[in-house]
Formats: structure tokens, C-alpha cells, sequence
């Protein structure tokens, strides 16, 4: 493949008119791990038991059960309750109250998520630089880390993420509703105008901060129109173009620069591959282009540096908020290993419960 996997032959043996047996996929696992799916029950549960012909060491867990709770209330009750082991999901209120629980701990570390607005670059008024960056000098960022987080998570300082290698400090935007409101006037829209922008219960937060942001907004002549969306809807409207703006979030598969630069702002990576803005510039697509193929670290670093001036510069995104991991679990599980690259993907392999 391009990317280097391995194509299971047992997943090709269920190809129908050359889909890759993702019907198949659909339905059916095909790993090769110390866990295999044995019971899932749409929108309920997913049943995993251990895989005695694992070829590696064997999990201490015989049994795994992965709840679809909805709510997030009810899942802090669970966990409060001791019927669930590991709450993911949770609002950051319902952590900061889980907090010296007895016989509950929250995990935290720091991580490279971050979550972002992405501007539809090929939409009206969004298609105008002067207008990005006006809403980019709208957001009031701190409001937002200080009372939406509650210090749990930091600003962004551009594309790429704090604690990476490639990672230099950009210009940030500042909260500068006059300045905003100047470069809507320098673009011939001072009257204002209505814009969309779709958030996904998914994420908790999202719909606050929408709230923040439409009322910003408000401020400089914008009215923004909130909707809320399932989450397949919502990608699939993200892949298809079919927004104005829209939140949403990237945690890394691995640690480099080229996840949050080649994928987010390459032309040919439109919609879910991870140019969400839609987004458009030749310099930068030779800039992430050569950064893949740079063997020099100096000079990479160089370009790296580059293209997160310009990622700035042009706003195709509002960098907003890079968030710190916490994950409330019961005293009793033990051998739970934080990985920054699996975000809300235990390793289950190594944990145990020990009451």
C-alpha cells in the first residue's frame, strides 16, 4: 500500500467490486492482537476476550466490556458507582468534581491534542484573508482556557503542536475586536454577514465554546448560526466542503511535525485527510512537500518554521486550545500506561484490576 501496511489476505478474500473488504470491515475485526471481539451489539457494547493464541504475552484481562454510555452524566455516576472501571468522555466540569473521590483517581499528562475552528477557505467571506483574520482577532482565547477549561488546557502558538521538536512559539492572534472590525471594513463588509458554524456532541466543550464564539462574533458584526450534528454527519460534511466553519480536534499518530502541517494544509489533501479548511496556497504546498523529502534537520527545521508562519498568516484555521489529558479510572485498575500518541485508546494488555 502507500502508506506501507500489510494487506491481510483474509480481509481480501471478502472483497466485493473492489471495495478492500471494508463491507466486511464493517462488521468484522481482523487483528492480530491479545484481544479479539467476541460479542458487539450496535450503539451498546463491544465485548473483547482475551486471544489465548496471541503470539505475544498474554493479557492479564479475560474480559473487556466497552460501554456506549451517551450521556456524560451517566457515565460519571457509573464510575462514581463502581459499575465501570475507566470513564472517557467526560466533560471537564464532571472531572474537576471526580477529583478526590474516594477510590477514584484521574490520570493526567500533558498531550498534543488540540482542538481548532477550520474555515471553509472556498466559502463566501471566508474565501478573503482580511476575513479569517478578522475572526481569528475576535476569539477571546483566554476566556475560553481560563473559564471553558478551567486551566486544563493552553493556547495554541500555531499549527504545531507545544512539546514537538518542530514547534516554534508563532504569533498569536490577539482578543483585538477593533482590529477585527477594521479589517471587515478593509474587505468591504461592515454591514456584516451570517455565517455557519457546526459543532458535534462528541465533544462537550465544543457547543460552550460555539457559544463563546458566536457571541464574539456578535461583537464585530458576524452572526453565527450554531449547529450540532452527529458525529458521522458531521465528517461527512467536513469531507464534502459542505460548511462554513466548524470545530473539531487532532491528536498525532506519531510525533512530527508533518502530522499537523503536510496533512492540514496540502491542497491535495481536501476533507478528511486533513485539510479541513479546504485550503489553497502554492508556496505551501511546496513548503510541506519538501519538508517529506528533507534528509538535513537544519534545513527541514527551516522550512518547518515557515510553514507555520504562514500557517498563521493566511488563518485557515483559529488555533485555539491544546488540551492536557486526564481520564478518571477507579483506584483498582492497575497497569494502565499513558501514551500520548493513543489518545482515548488504552492499552489494554497490561491492565489489571486488583481489589
Amino acid at each position: 500500500t502507500d502508506q506501507g501496511c500489510i494487506v491481510s489476505p483474509g480481509v481480501m478474500e471478502h472483497e466485493v467490486n473492489g471495495d478492500w473488504g471494508q463491507d466486511w470491515l464493517a462488521e468484522h475485526t481482523a487483528g492480530t492482537g491479545p484481544f479479539y471481539a467476541a460479542e458487539w451489539i450496535h450503539g451498546m457494547r463491544l465485548v473483547l476476550k482475551r486471544n489465548d493464541n496471541y503470539w505475544g504475552e498474554p493479557a492479564k484481562l479475560a474480559r473487556v466490556e466497552l460501554r456506549y454510555v451517551p450521556e456524560p452524566e451517566d457515565l460519571r455516576l457509573l464510575l462514581e458507582k463502581g459499575e465501570i472501571d475507566i470513564a472517557e468522555k467526560l466533560t471537564v466540569d464532571q472531572i474537576q468534581s471526580l477529583k478526590g473521590v474516594p477510590g477514584i483517581r484521574v490520570v493526567e499528562a500533558p498531550s498534543f491534542q488540540c482542538h481548532y475552528i477550520y474555515l471553509n477557505c472556498q466559502r463566501p467571506y471566508l474565501n478573503d484573508v482580511r476575513v479569517r483574520r478578522a475572526i481569528s482577532y475576535a476569539i477571546d482565547y483566554q476566556g475560553i482556557v481560563d473559564y471553558l477549561w478551567q486551566g486544563t488546557a493552553v493556547r495554541m502558538e500555531g499549527p504545531v503542536p507545544i512539546g514537538f521538536a518542530e514547534h516554534i512559539p508563532v504569533y498569536q492572534y490577539p482578543y483585538d475586536p477593533e482590529r477585527a472590525k477594521a479589517l471587515l471594513k478593509e474587505a468591504g463588509y461592515d454591514k456584516g454577514f451570517t455565517l455557519r458554524i457546526m459543532h458535534s456532541p462528541v465533544v462537550p466543550e465544543w457547543r460552550q465554546m460555539a457559544i463563546v464564539v458566536q457571541q464574539n462574533l456578535a461583537e464585530i458584526g458576524i452572526n453565527v448560526e450554531v449547529e450540532s450534528y452527529a458525529w458521522p454527519t458531521l465528517r461527512a460534511k467536513l469531507d464534502q466542503g459542505d460548511f462554513d466553519m466548524s470545530f473539531g480536534y487532532w491528536t498525532p499518530d506519531y510525533a512530527d511535525a508533518d502530522m499537523f502541517t503536510w496533512f492540514w494544509f496540502y491542497s491535495e489533501n481536501w476533507g478528511l485527510p486533513g485539510n479541513r479548511a479546504w485550503y489553497k496556497n502554492e508556496v505551501m504546498d511546496d513548503l510541506v512537500t519538501a519538508q517529506r523529502v528533507e534528509t538535513d534537520p537544519e534545513k527541514r527545521q527551516q522550512l518547518f518554521e515557515g510553514i507555520q508562519w504562514l500557517a498563521v498568516s493566511d488563518a485557515p484555521y483559529v488555533y485555539l486550545v491544546q488540551t492536557k489529558y486526564q481520564l478518571p479510572m477507579r483506584e483498582w485498575v492497575k497497569g494502565y500506561v499513558y501514551n500520548p500518541m493513543l489518545l482515548n485508546m488504552p492499552n489494554f494488555n497490561g491492565i489489571y484490576i486488583e481489589k
